[in-house]
């Protein structure tokens, strides 16, 4: 064995290759990396269609938080209460976006903050 050249190695891609169904290398980036594309891997019909149903959700969501505000302009809502009023699931990781999502309102100026945690109507 001479020890002047290094050991030669397979790239990691034939071995994943020839144990699993991957196509595509696993030691170089994914769906082509550097070349502007997505990583999500998927058709893109598929990610537009993903896209535009979770900004329909969002937006709907939205909605129904303006809504709620503008029905009910000088009431005070927590944001468990908001989630309870609209019947959306009152999960940490749930209200953590709800206060994200009232975070924004009250920077773009729609709602105001009297209190911490608490939101109501800009009047």
């Amino acid at each position: 064995m001479d020890r002047s050249s290094p050991p030669v190695r397979l790239r990691c891609s034939h071995f994943i290759r020839a144990h699993t169904s991957h196509t595509q290398p696993v030691c170089e980036p994914p769906y082509g990396g550097a070349e502007g594309s997505r990583a999500s891997g998927r058709p893109a019909r598929w990610r537009s269609a993903a896209r535009s149903a979770a900004e329909t959700t969002t937006a709907t969501v939205y909605q129904r938080i303006v809504t709620t505000f503008n029905e009910h302009p000088g009431k005070v809502f927590r944001v468990r209460d908001l989630h309870e009023h609209l019947s959306l699931p009152t999960d940490e990781p749930s209200i953590n976006v709800t206060r994200s999502r009232l975070g924004r309102l009250v920077r773009q100026g729609l709602l105001e903050q009297p209190g911490r945690g608490r939101y109501q109507k800009r009047t």
